[in-house]
Formats: structure tokens, sequence, C-alpha cells
């Protein structure tokens, strides 16, 4: 099959609604994880809760390395409904716990060394922490430079995702236990590994699949901000007329309850759509790079 974001993204479709039941409980088995997480956190504290965390990664992690075996050898999106229908709920989270584990780990120092290269380029540039962004950009130069700066971040976070995703791959790829897929995944520190990534095929499916997170994120925190609007508009008025200022207080932050726990509810969905688009397309990915 074609190896493109489009491709990559019908697969993704395809899997999930040949097989709506399987994936409405594997949903609702990692709300309930959540949901167990929150009330741990609530009674022991909240250092437990990364843990629930880290738990709900390796099964995200786990059913997407099962997915992406099966992308390689479907030739149809006939197949690929094939493979909907006769997969299990046990077969998709827990067959491969050890690759999702080691993905997730891999997963973690991640997001840590892109906390720690942020922290390190505001600290070299200004002595200070993200508390520079809080700042106001128009009359605080000190901020105004952190924005720049920001920039910058995010375009080096960009460049590093564009191998990351050709790693993923790599060990989405690369036989299946802890250790082959963690080192797969750490693929990307190898020069050799980046010079292959110079090819205009690979970089048009990883830049184009950038451009579709980067659209997704700005059409969510849009339909966020619209709902929040008009969630305020509904409540805030009444809160007003029948109990003054306090009631329109307490009404808005109803509306911003409210949408805050629509947008976690939508993201997580979407998430689960887009984990398994991106696994195809991490797929793709590697194959071009060992072409």
């Amino acid at each position: 099959m074609e190896r493109s974001n489009r491709v990559a993204f019908y697969l993704a479709f395809v899997f999930l609604a040949g097989n709506k039941w399987l994936h409405v409980r594997v949903l609702l088995f990692i709300f309930l994880i959540a949901i167990i997480g929150g009330v741990v956190a609530a009674v022991l504290g909240p250092f437990v809760l990364p843990l629930f965390i880290f738990v709900v990664l390796v099964l995200y992690f786990s059913a997407n390395y099962y997915y992406a075996q099966e992308v390689p050898h479907v030739t149809s999106y006939e197949q690929m409904r094939e493979v909907a229908r006769t997969t299990t709920f046990s077969e998709l989270l827990f067959v491969h716990l050890a690759e999702g584990f080691a993905l997730s780990v891999a997963a973690v120092l991640f997001w840590l060394l892109n906390a720690v290269v942020l922290w390190g380029l505001l600290y070299s540039a200004f002595g200070a922490g993200p508390d520079a962004l809080l700042l106001d950009p128009i009359t605080s130069t000190y901020a105004a430079g952190a924005y720049w700066l920001l920039a910058v971040y995010f375009f080096v976070t960009s460049i590093f995702l564009y191998g990351a995703m050709g790693a993923y791959g790599s060990a989405l790829m690369a036989g299946g236990g802890f250790w082959p897929t963690f080192k797969g995944a750490l693929r990307f520190l190898s020069p050799r590994f980046w010079r292959a990534t110079f090819n205009i095929r690979y970089f048009k499916l990883v830049v184009g699949w950038e451009l579709v997170q980067l659209a997704i994120v700005v059409v969510g925190r849009t339909l966020k901000f619209a709902l929040f609007v008009l969630l305020s508009a509904m409540v805030v008025p009444k809160g007003a007329q029948v109990g003054g200022d306090a009631a329109m207080v307490v009404s808005l932050t109803m509306a911003f309850a409210i949408t805050e726990i629509i947008a976690n509810i939508a993201n997580i969905l979407v998430s689960y759509l887009l984990s398994y688009y991106s696994s195809g397309v991490a797929v793709f990915a590697y194959e071009l790079l060992e072409e």
C-alpha cells in the first residue's frame, strides 16, 4: 500500500471502525484505571498518580505495538477490517506488555529530555525557568526574549520528532521483547540513522504527520475555547440575575469545569485514534529508511 499519511489515517480508522465494541471496552478499561488512580491519589496523595498514568501509557503502547505488527502485512483496507474483527481484548492490550513497557520508558525519557532542554534554554538565557513566560511579553523585554527562545525550543523539538518518528518505527519493527524495542527507540542517537532520514519521501511523510498534529491541536484549542464561551453565555447571565456577582462567579467556574471535563474526554478519544495513525506513520517511516 502507498506509504502516506492518508493511508495511515484510513488504516487506523478502519481498524477502529471494524470492531467498535473492542475499542469501547479498551477505552472503558482505561477510564476505569484513570478513575481508580484519581481515587487512590485522593486517599494516599498525588505522588501515586504518575504510576497510574504510566500504566495507561503502557497499555496504549501495547495496543499500538499489536496494531503496528499487522500494518506491513495488510494489502487492502478489507484485510485490516478482518484484522480488527478477529482481534480480542486480551490480544490488543496484554500480548505485548513488555514492548509497551519499553516504549513507555522511552517516551518518559523523551519527555524528561524535553523538560531539561526547556529549563536549560531559559536558565542559560535569563537565569530563570518557565516563570519568565508568565510576564507581559509587550512590556517586558525579558519575557519577549523568553518567547523567542520558546519558539526556538519548539523548532528544535520538531526536528527531534522528525528523527524520533523513524526511531519509533524501528522500535515497533525491532522483533519484540523489552531490550530490542528499547534499543530501537533510541536509534535516533545514531548519526548514521539521521543521515538516512534525509530523503524526500521520509521528509514528506513525517513533516506531513507533524502538520496534522499541529492542525489538530489548533482546532482542538479553538473548539475548547468556543465551548467555554458558549457555556459561559448560557449560564453566567442567569447566575448574575439570580444571585449577583457571587452567583456569576460560581456559574463561570461551573462553565470552566464542564469545559475541562468534556475537553479531557475528547482528548482521550482523539488521542486513542491518533495513536494508531501515528503508529502506522512510524511503520511507513521505518520502511522508507530501510529501502
